[in-house]
């Protein structure tokens, strides 16, 4: 894979429950787990209205080089957006390059 495509930076975070607060619920941060480099590749964008309110969700698709530390469920920051991680695959058989398929949902209450 050459490095020159690797163009975007992505902040990969994970969901960490912590010590109980004051009402005794568990507090939920998000960590950061790595920062990669990728390639971005934009799948697809679909609107739906209804209720009086628009929804828009968009899915791109990031290679990059193989980690284990990625998985679905997993959250993505990359230009200003915040992406929710549906999937992440060797993308070789060799652990050498992985797809990291992402969704980011705006207008969502």
């Amino acid at each position: 894979m050459r490095a020159g495509a690797l163009r975007a930076r992505i902040i990969v975070e994970r969901l960490v429950e912590g010590a109980q607060d004051a009402v005794g619920a568990p507090t939920r941060t998000w960590t950061e787990v790595a920062r990669i480099w990728g390639a971005v590749l934009p799948l697809s964008a679909r609107q739906s209205v209804g209720a009086d309110q628009s929804q828009t969700e968009a899915r791109i698709q990031v290679r990059t080089r193989w980690t284990s530390s990625i998985t679905p469920g997993m959250r993505a920051r990359w230009d200003g957006r915040v992406y929710t991680v549906v999937d992440a695959v060797d993308a070789d058989g060799g652990r050498r390059a992985m797809l990291i398929t992402l969704r980011a949902v705006e207008g969502a209450a």
